[in-house]
């Protein structure tokens, strides 16, 4: 691994204190307002991305969950990584985001399409991918590329053993096992970051190409849903059960997040949320939500942002003397409200809207408006710090 070495800790963080006493104290400010405090001088900005404070942090069990997104542009060739924060002044214009603040992280230093993304400890991993060559045969990859989310520095990490793009991802014990991903050769891998080396776990799917699988963990179990079968891969035995799934909400697409034990996911080019009734055993639309969305959305992104339900779309126009869409990042949080109706019960959303990033032009007609879906979309990252 290309370790990119930290910078050290200044002699003197704040004048007058001993170092560990102005690292006890810098540790204690929550971090919507480390952006602020970097900006009054070299040495607390250092201290800051230092991994003395993250470690004085846990510590004093002061550690914040931060948001960090990746938007992508598929036909720009551009992928761009944020942080996204908390203000410490709320704004009243409806145009900026009142709550939250991103900030532009350096860019990964070899982007590939169809990688996968795992969160470890402070680290944001991104796995495989694919290019393509001069005569546009698409190459799966085996780079590993690691962000640090203290100092926001990417380094190259160990190769996965085989190449692979669009795998599917489970972290168990902070270990990160890599599953499917356009490969018959090997389909389970497992990276310990602690040793920093891969290893082959072998399974009953070695053999059969797929590009992914459904994959989720309960109670420390890896359930890759495939086809008709659920295959439970027990990581500290390394031994697998297959049998028939029978949980309808995973068959019929999955779960983008959960929020207050409700799972939701997004469906559609309209802003479709759904939420899932154990009562009734079937996905029901959270209403309310779709009236609120404009005529045309491409790539919805819902996430748990501090235990609240937060939507992320693409919101397209189009210009009366020009059929090149207009998009740009939107957002807004979800306020929801159950109301019984009859013997059930819905939920009802509230969408405060805001946007999130500057608009961008694509050159496609309003005719062709479903080629958006494979233009625009984001992904979005829960790390601790």
């Amino acid at each position: 691994m290309s370790a990119v070495i930290p910078p050290p800790l200044p002699d003197v963080i704040i004048p007058s204190l001993p170092n560990d006493l102005a690292l006890n104290i810098l540790a204690r400010v929550p971090r919507q307002y480390h952006l602020v405090l970097s900006a009054v001088s070299k040495s607390i900005r250092l201290a800051l991305s230092s991994p003395q404070l993250y470690t004085t942090r846990s510590i004093l069990n002061l550690t914040e969950n931060l948001l960090y997104l990746k938007v992508s542009s598929m036909s720009l060739g551009t992928e761009n990584w944020f942080a996204i924060y908390r203000k410490p002044i709320v704004s009243a214009d409806p145009i900026c985001n009142g709550l939250l603040r991103f900030a532009r992280l350096p860019p990964n230093p070899h982007k590939l399409e169809g990688s996968v993304e795992a969160v470890v400890g402070h680290n944001i991993y991104v796995i495989g991918g694919n290019n393509s060559n001069d005569y546009n045969v698409v190459i799966p990859s085996s780079d590993v590329w690691i962000l640090d989310c203290r100092s926001h520095t990417w380094e190259q990490g160990p190769s996965i053993g085989i190449p692979r793009m669009h795998a599917s991802v489970a972290i168990v014990d902070e270990k990160i096992y890599v599953i499917g991903g356009w490969t018959e050769e090997s389909w389970v891998e497992v990276f310990d970051p602690v040793i920093g080396n891969w290893e082959h776990i072998p399974s009953p799917l070695d053999g059969i190409r797929a590009i992914s699988a459904t994959v989720e963990v309960v109670n420390g179990i890896i359930l890759v849903k495939f086809g008709e079968a659920e295959f439970r891969l027990n990581p500290k035995t390394k031994m697998w059960e297959v049998s028939k799934h029978n949980q309808p909400y995973y068959v019929n697409g999955g779960t983008d997040c959960k929020v207050d034990g409700i799972a939701y996911r997004s469906r559609g080019n309209r802003g479709r949320i759904e939420w899932y009734d154990d009562r009734e055993r079937r996905w029901k639309e959270v209403r309310g939500v779709m009236e609120a969305m404009p005529q045309y959305v491409c790539s919805t992104e819902l996430v748990n942002l501090k235990e609240r339900l937060f939507f992320m779309w693409g919101d397209v126009s189009y210009e009366s003397s020009s059929t090149d869409g207009v998009v740009k990042l939107c957002g807004g949080e979800i306020e929801v409200s159950r109301r019984n109706e009859g013997d059930g019960v819905d939920l009802w959303g509230e969408v405060h809207k805001v946007t999130l990033l500057p608009e961008s032009t694509f050159g496609i007609s309003e005719e062709s408006f479903e080629l958006m879906l494979f233009v625009f979309f984001s992904d979005s990252f829960s790390v601790c710090l």
